[in-house]
């Protein structure tokens, strides 16, 4: 039995190697984008001052509690503790690994969701995006200031793969 649980860590590990190795055609894009911004997030004492967060979300805004299946996403741009923007994008399409890439990619520093995959929490992790599943089904920016305010709870994990 303890043979077989190796056996399936590894097949896991080697799958979500595959997964972050990969190469997608816009993340070249995105790589030129990033030299261009020298900005970058600001650190004092190991505490993000500035802050991207990512909400999955349906067509009105509320959390969509299926991660890999939303419409959109909503991304927040966090300065002081404070939301300054957001912006609604439409994701590419569902494959494994690609959204946790798209994201990072995009300057997410933190994403608030109900449930997602735990392929995805570790390509996500690997991209140094901070996950926060269990989420209430809120609006994108009451979720966010409650995140930052400390004022929601997360529950568990609405995804089980």
């Amino acid at each position: 039995m303890k043979e077989l649980r190796e056996a399936e860590d590894w097949a896991v590990d080697s799958e979500t190697d595959k997964i972050l190795k990969s190469e997608h055609p816009w993340e070249e894009e995105e790589e030129k984008e990033e030299e261009e911004d020298l900005a970058g997030p600001v650190y004092n004492n190991s505490i993000f001052m500035n802050k991207k967060i990512a909400i999955p979300v349906d067509e009105n805004g509320i959390l969509d509690s299926h991660f890999g299946h939303c419409k959109f996403f909503a991304l927040l741009d966090i300065k002081d503790n404070t939301i300054v923007s957001e912006e609604m994008v439409n994701p590419p399409p569902h494959e494994p690994g690609v959204l946790p890439k798209w994201l990072a990619g995009k300057g997410v520093t933190d994403v608030l969701a109900g449930g997602m995959g735990h392929k995805a929490i570790q390509v996500f992790n690997y991209n140094d995006v901070n996950v926060f599943v269990g989420a209430p089904k809120l609006a994108a920016q009451e979720l966010a200031k409650g995140f930052l305010e400390k004022s929601i709870e997360f529950t568990a994990n609405y995804c089980d793969h």
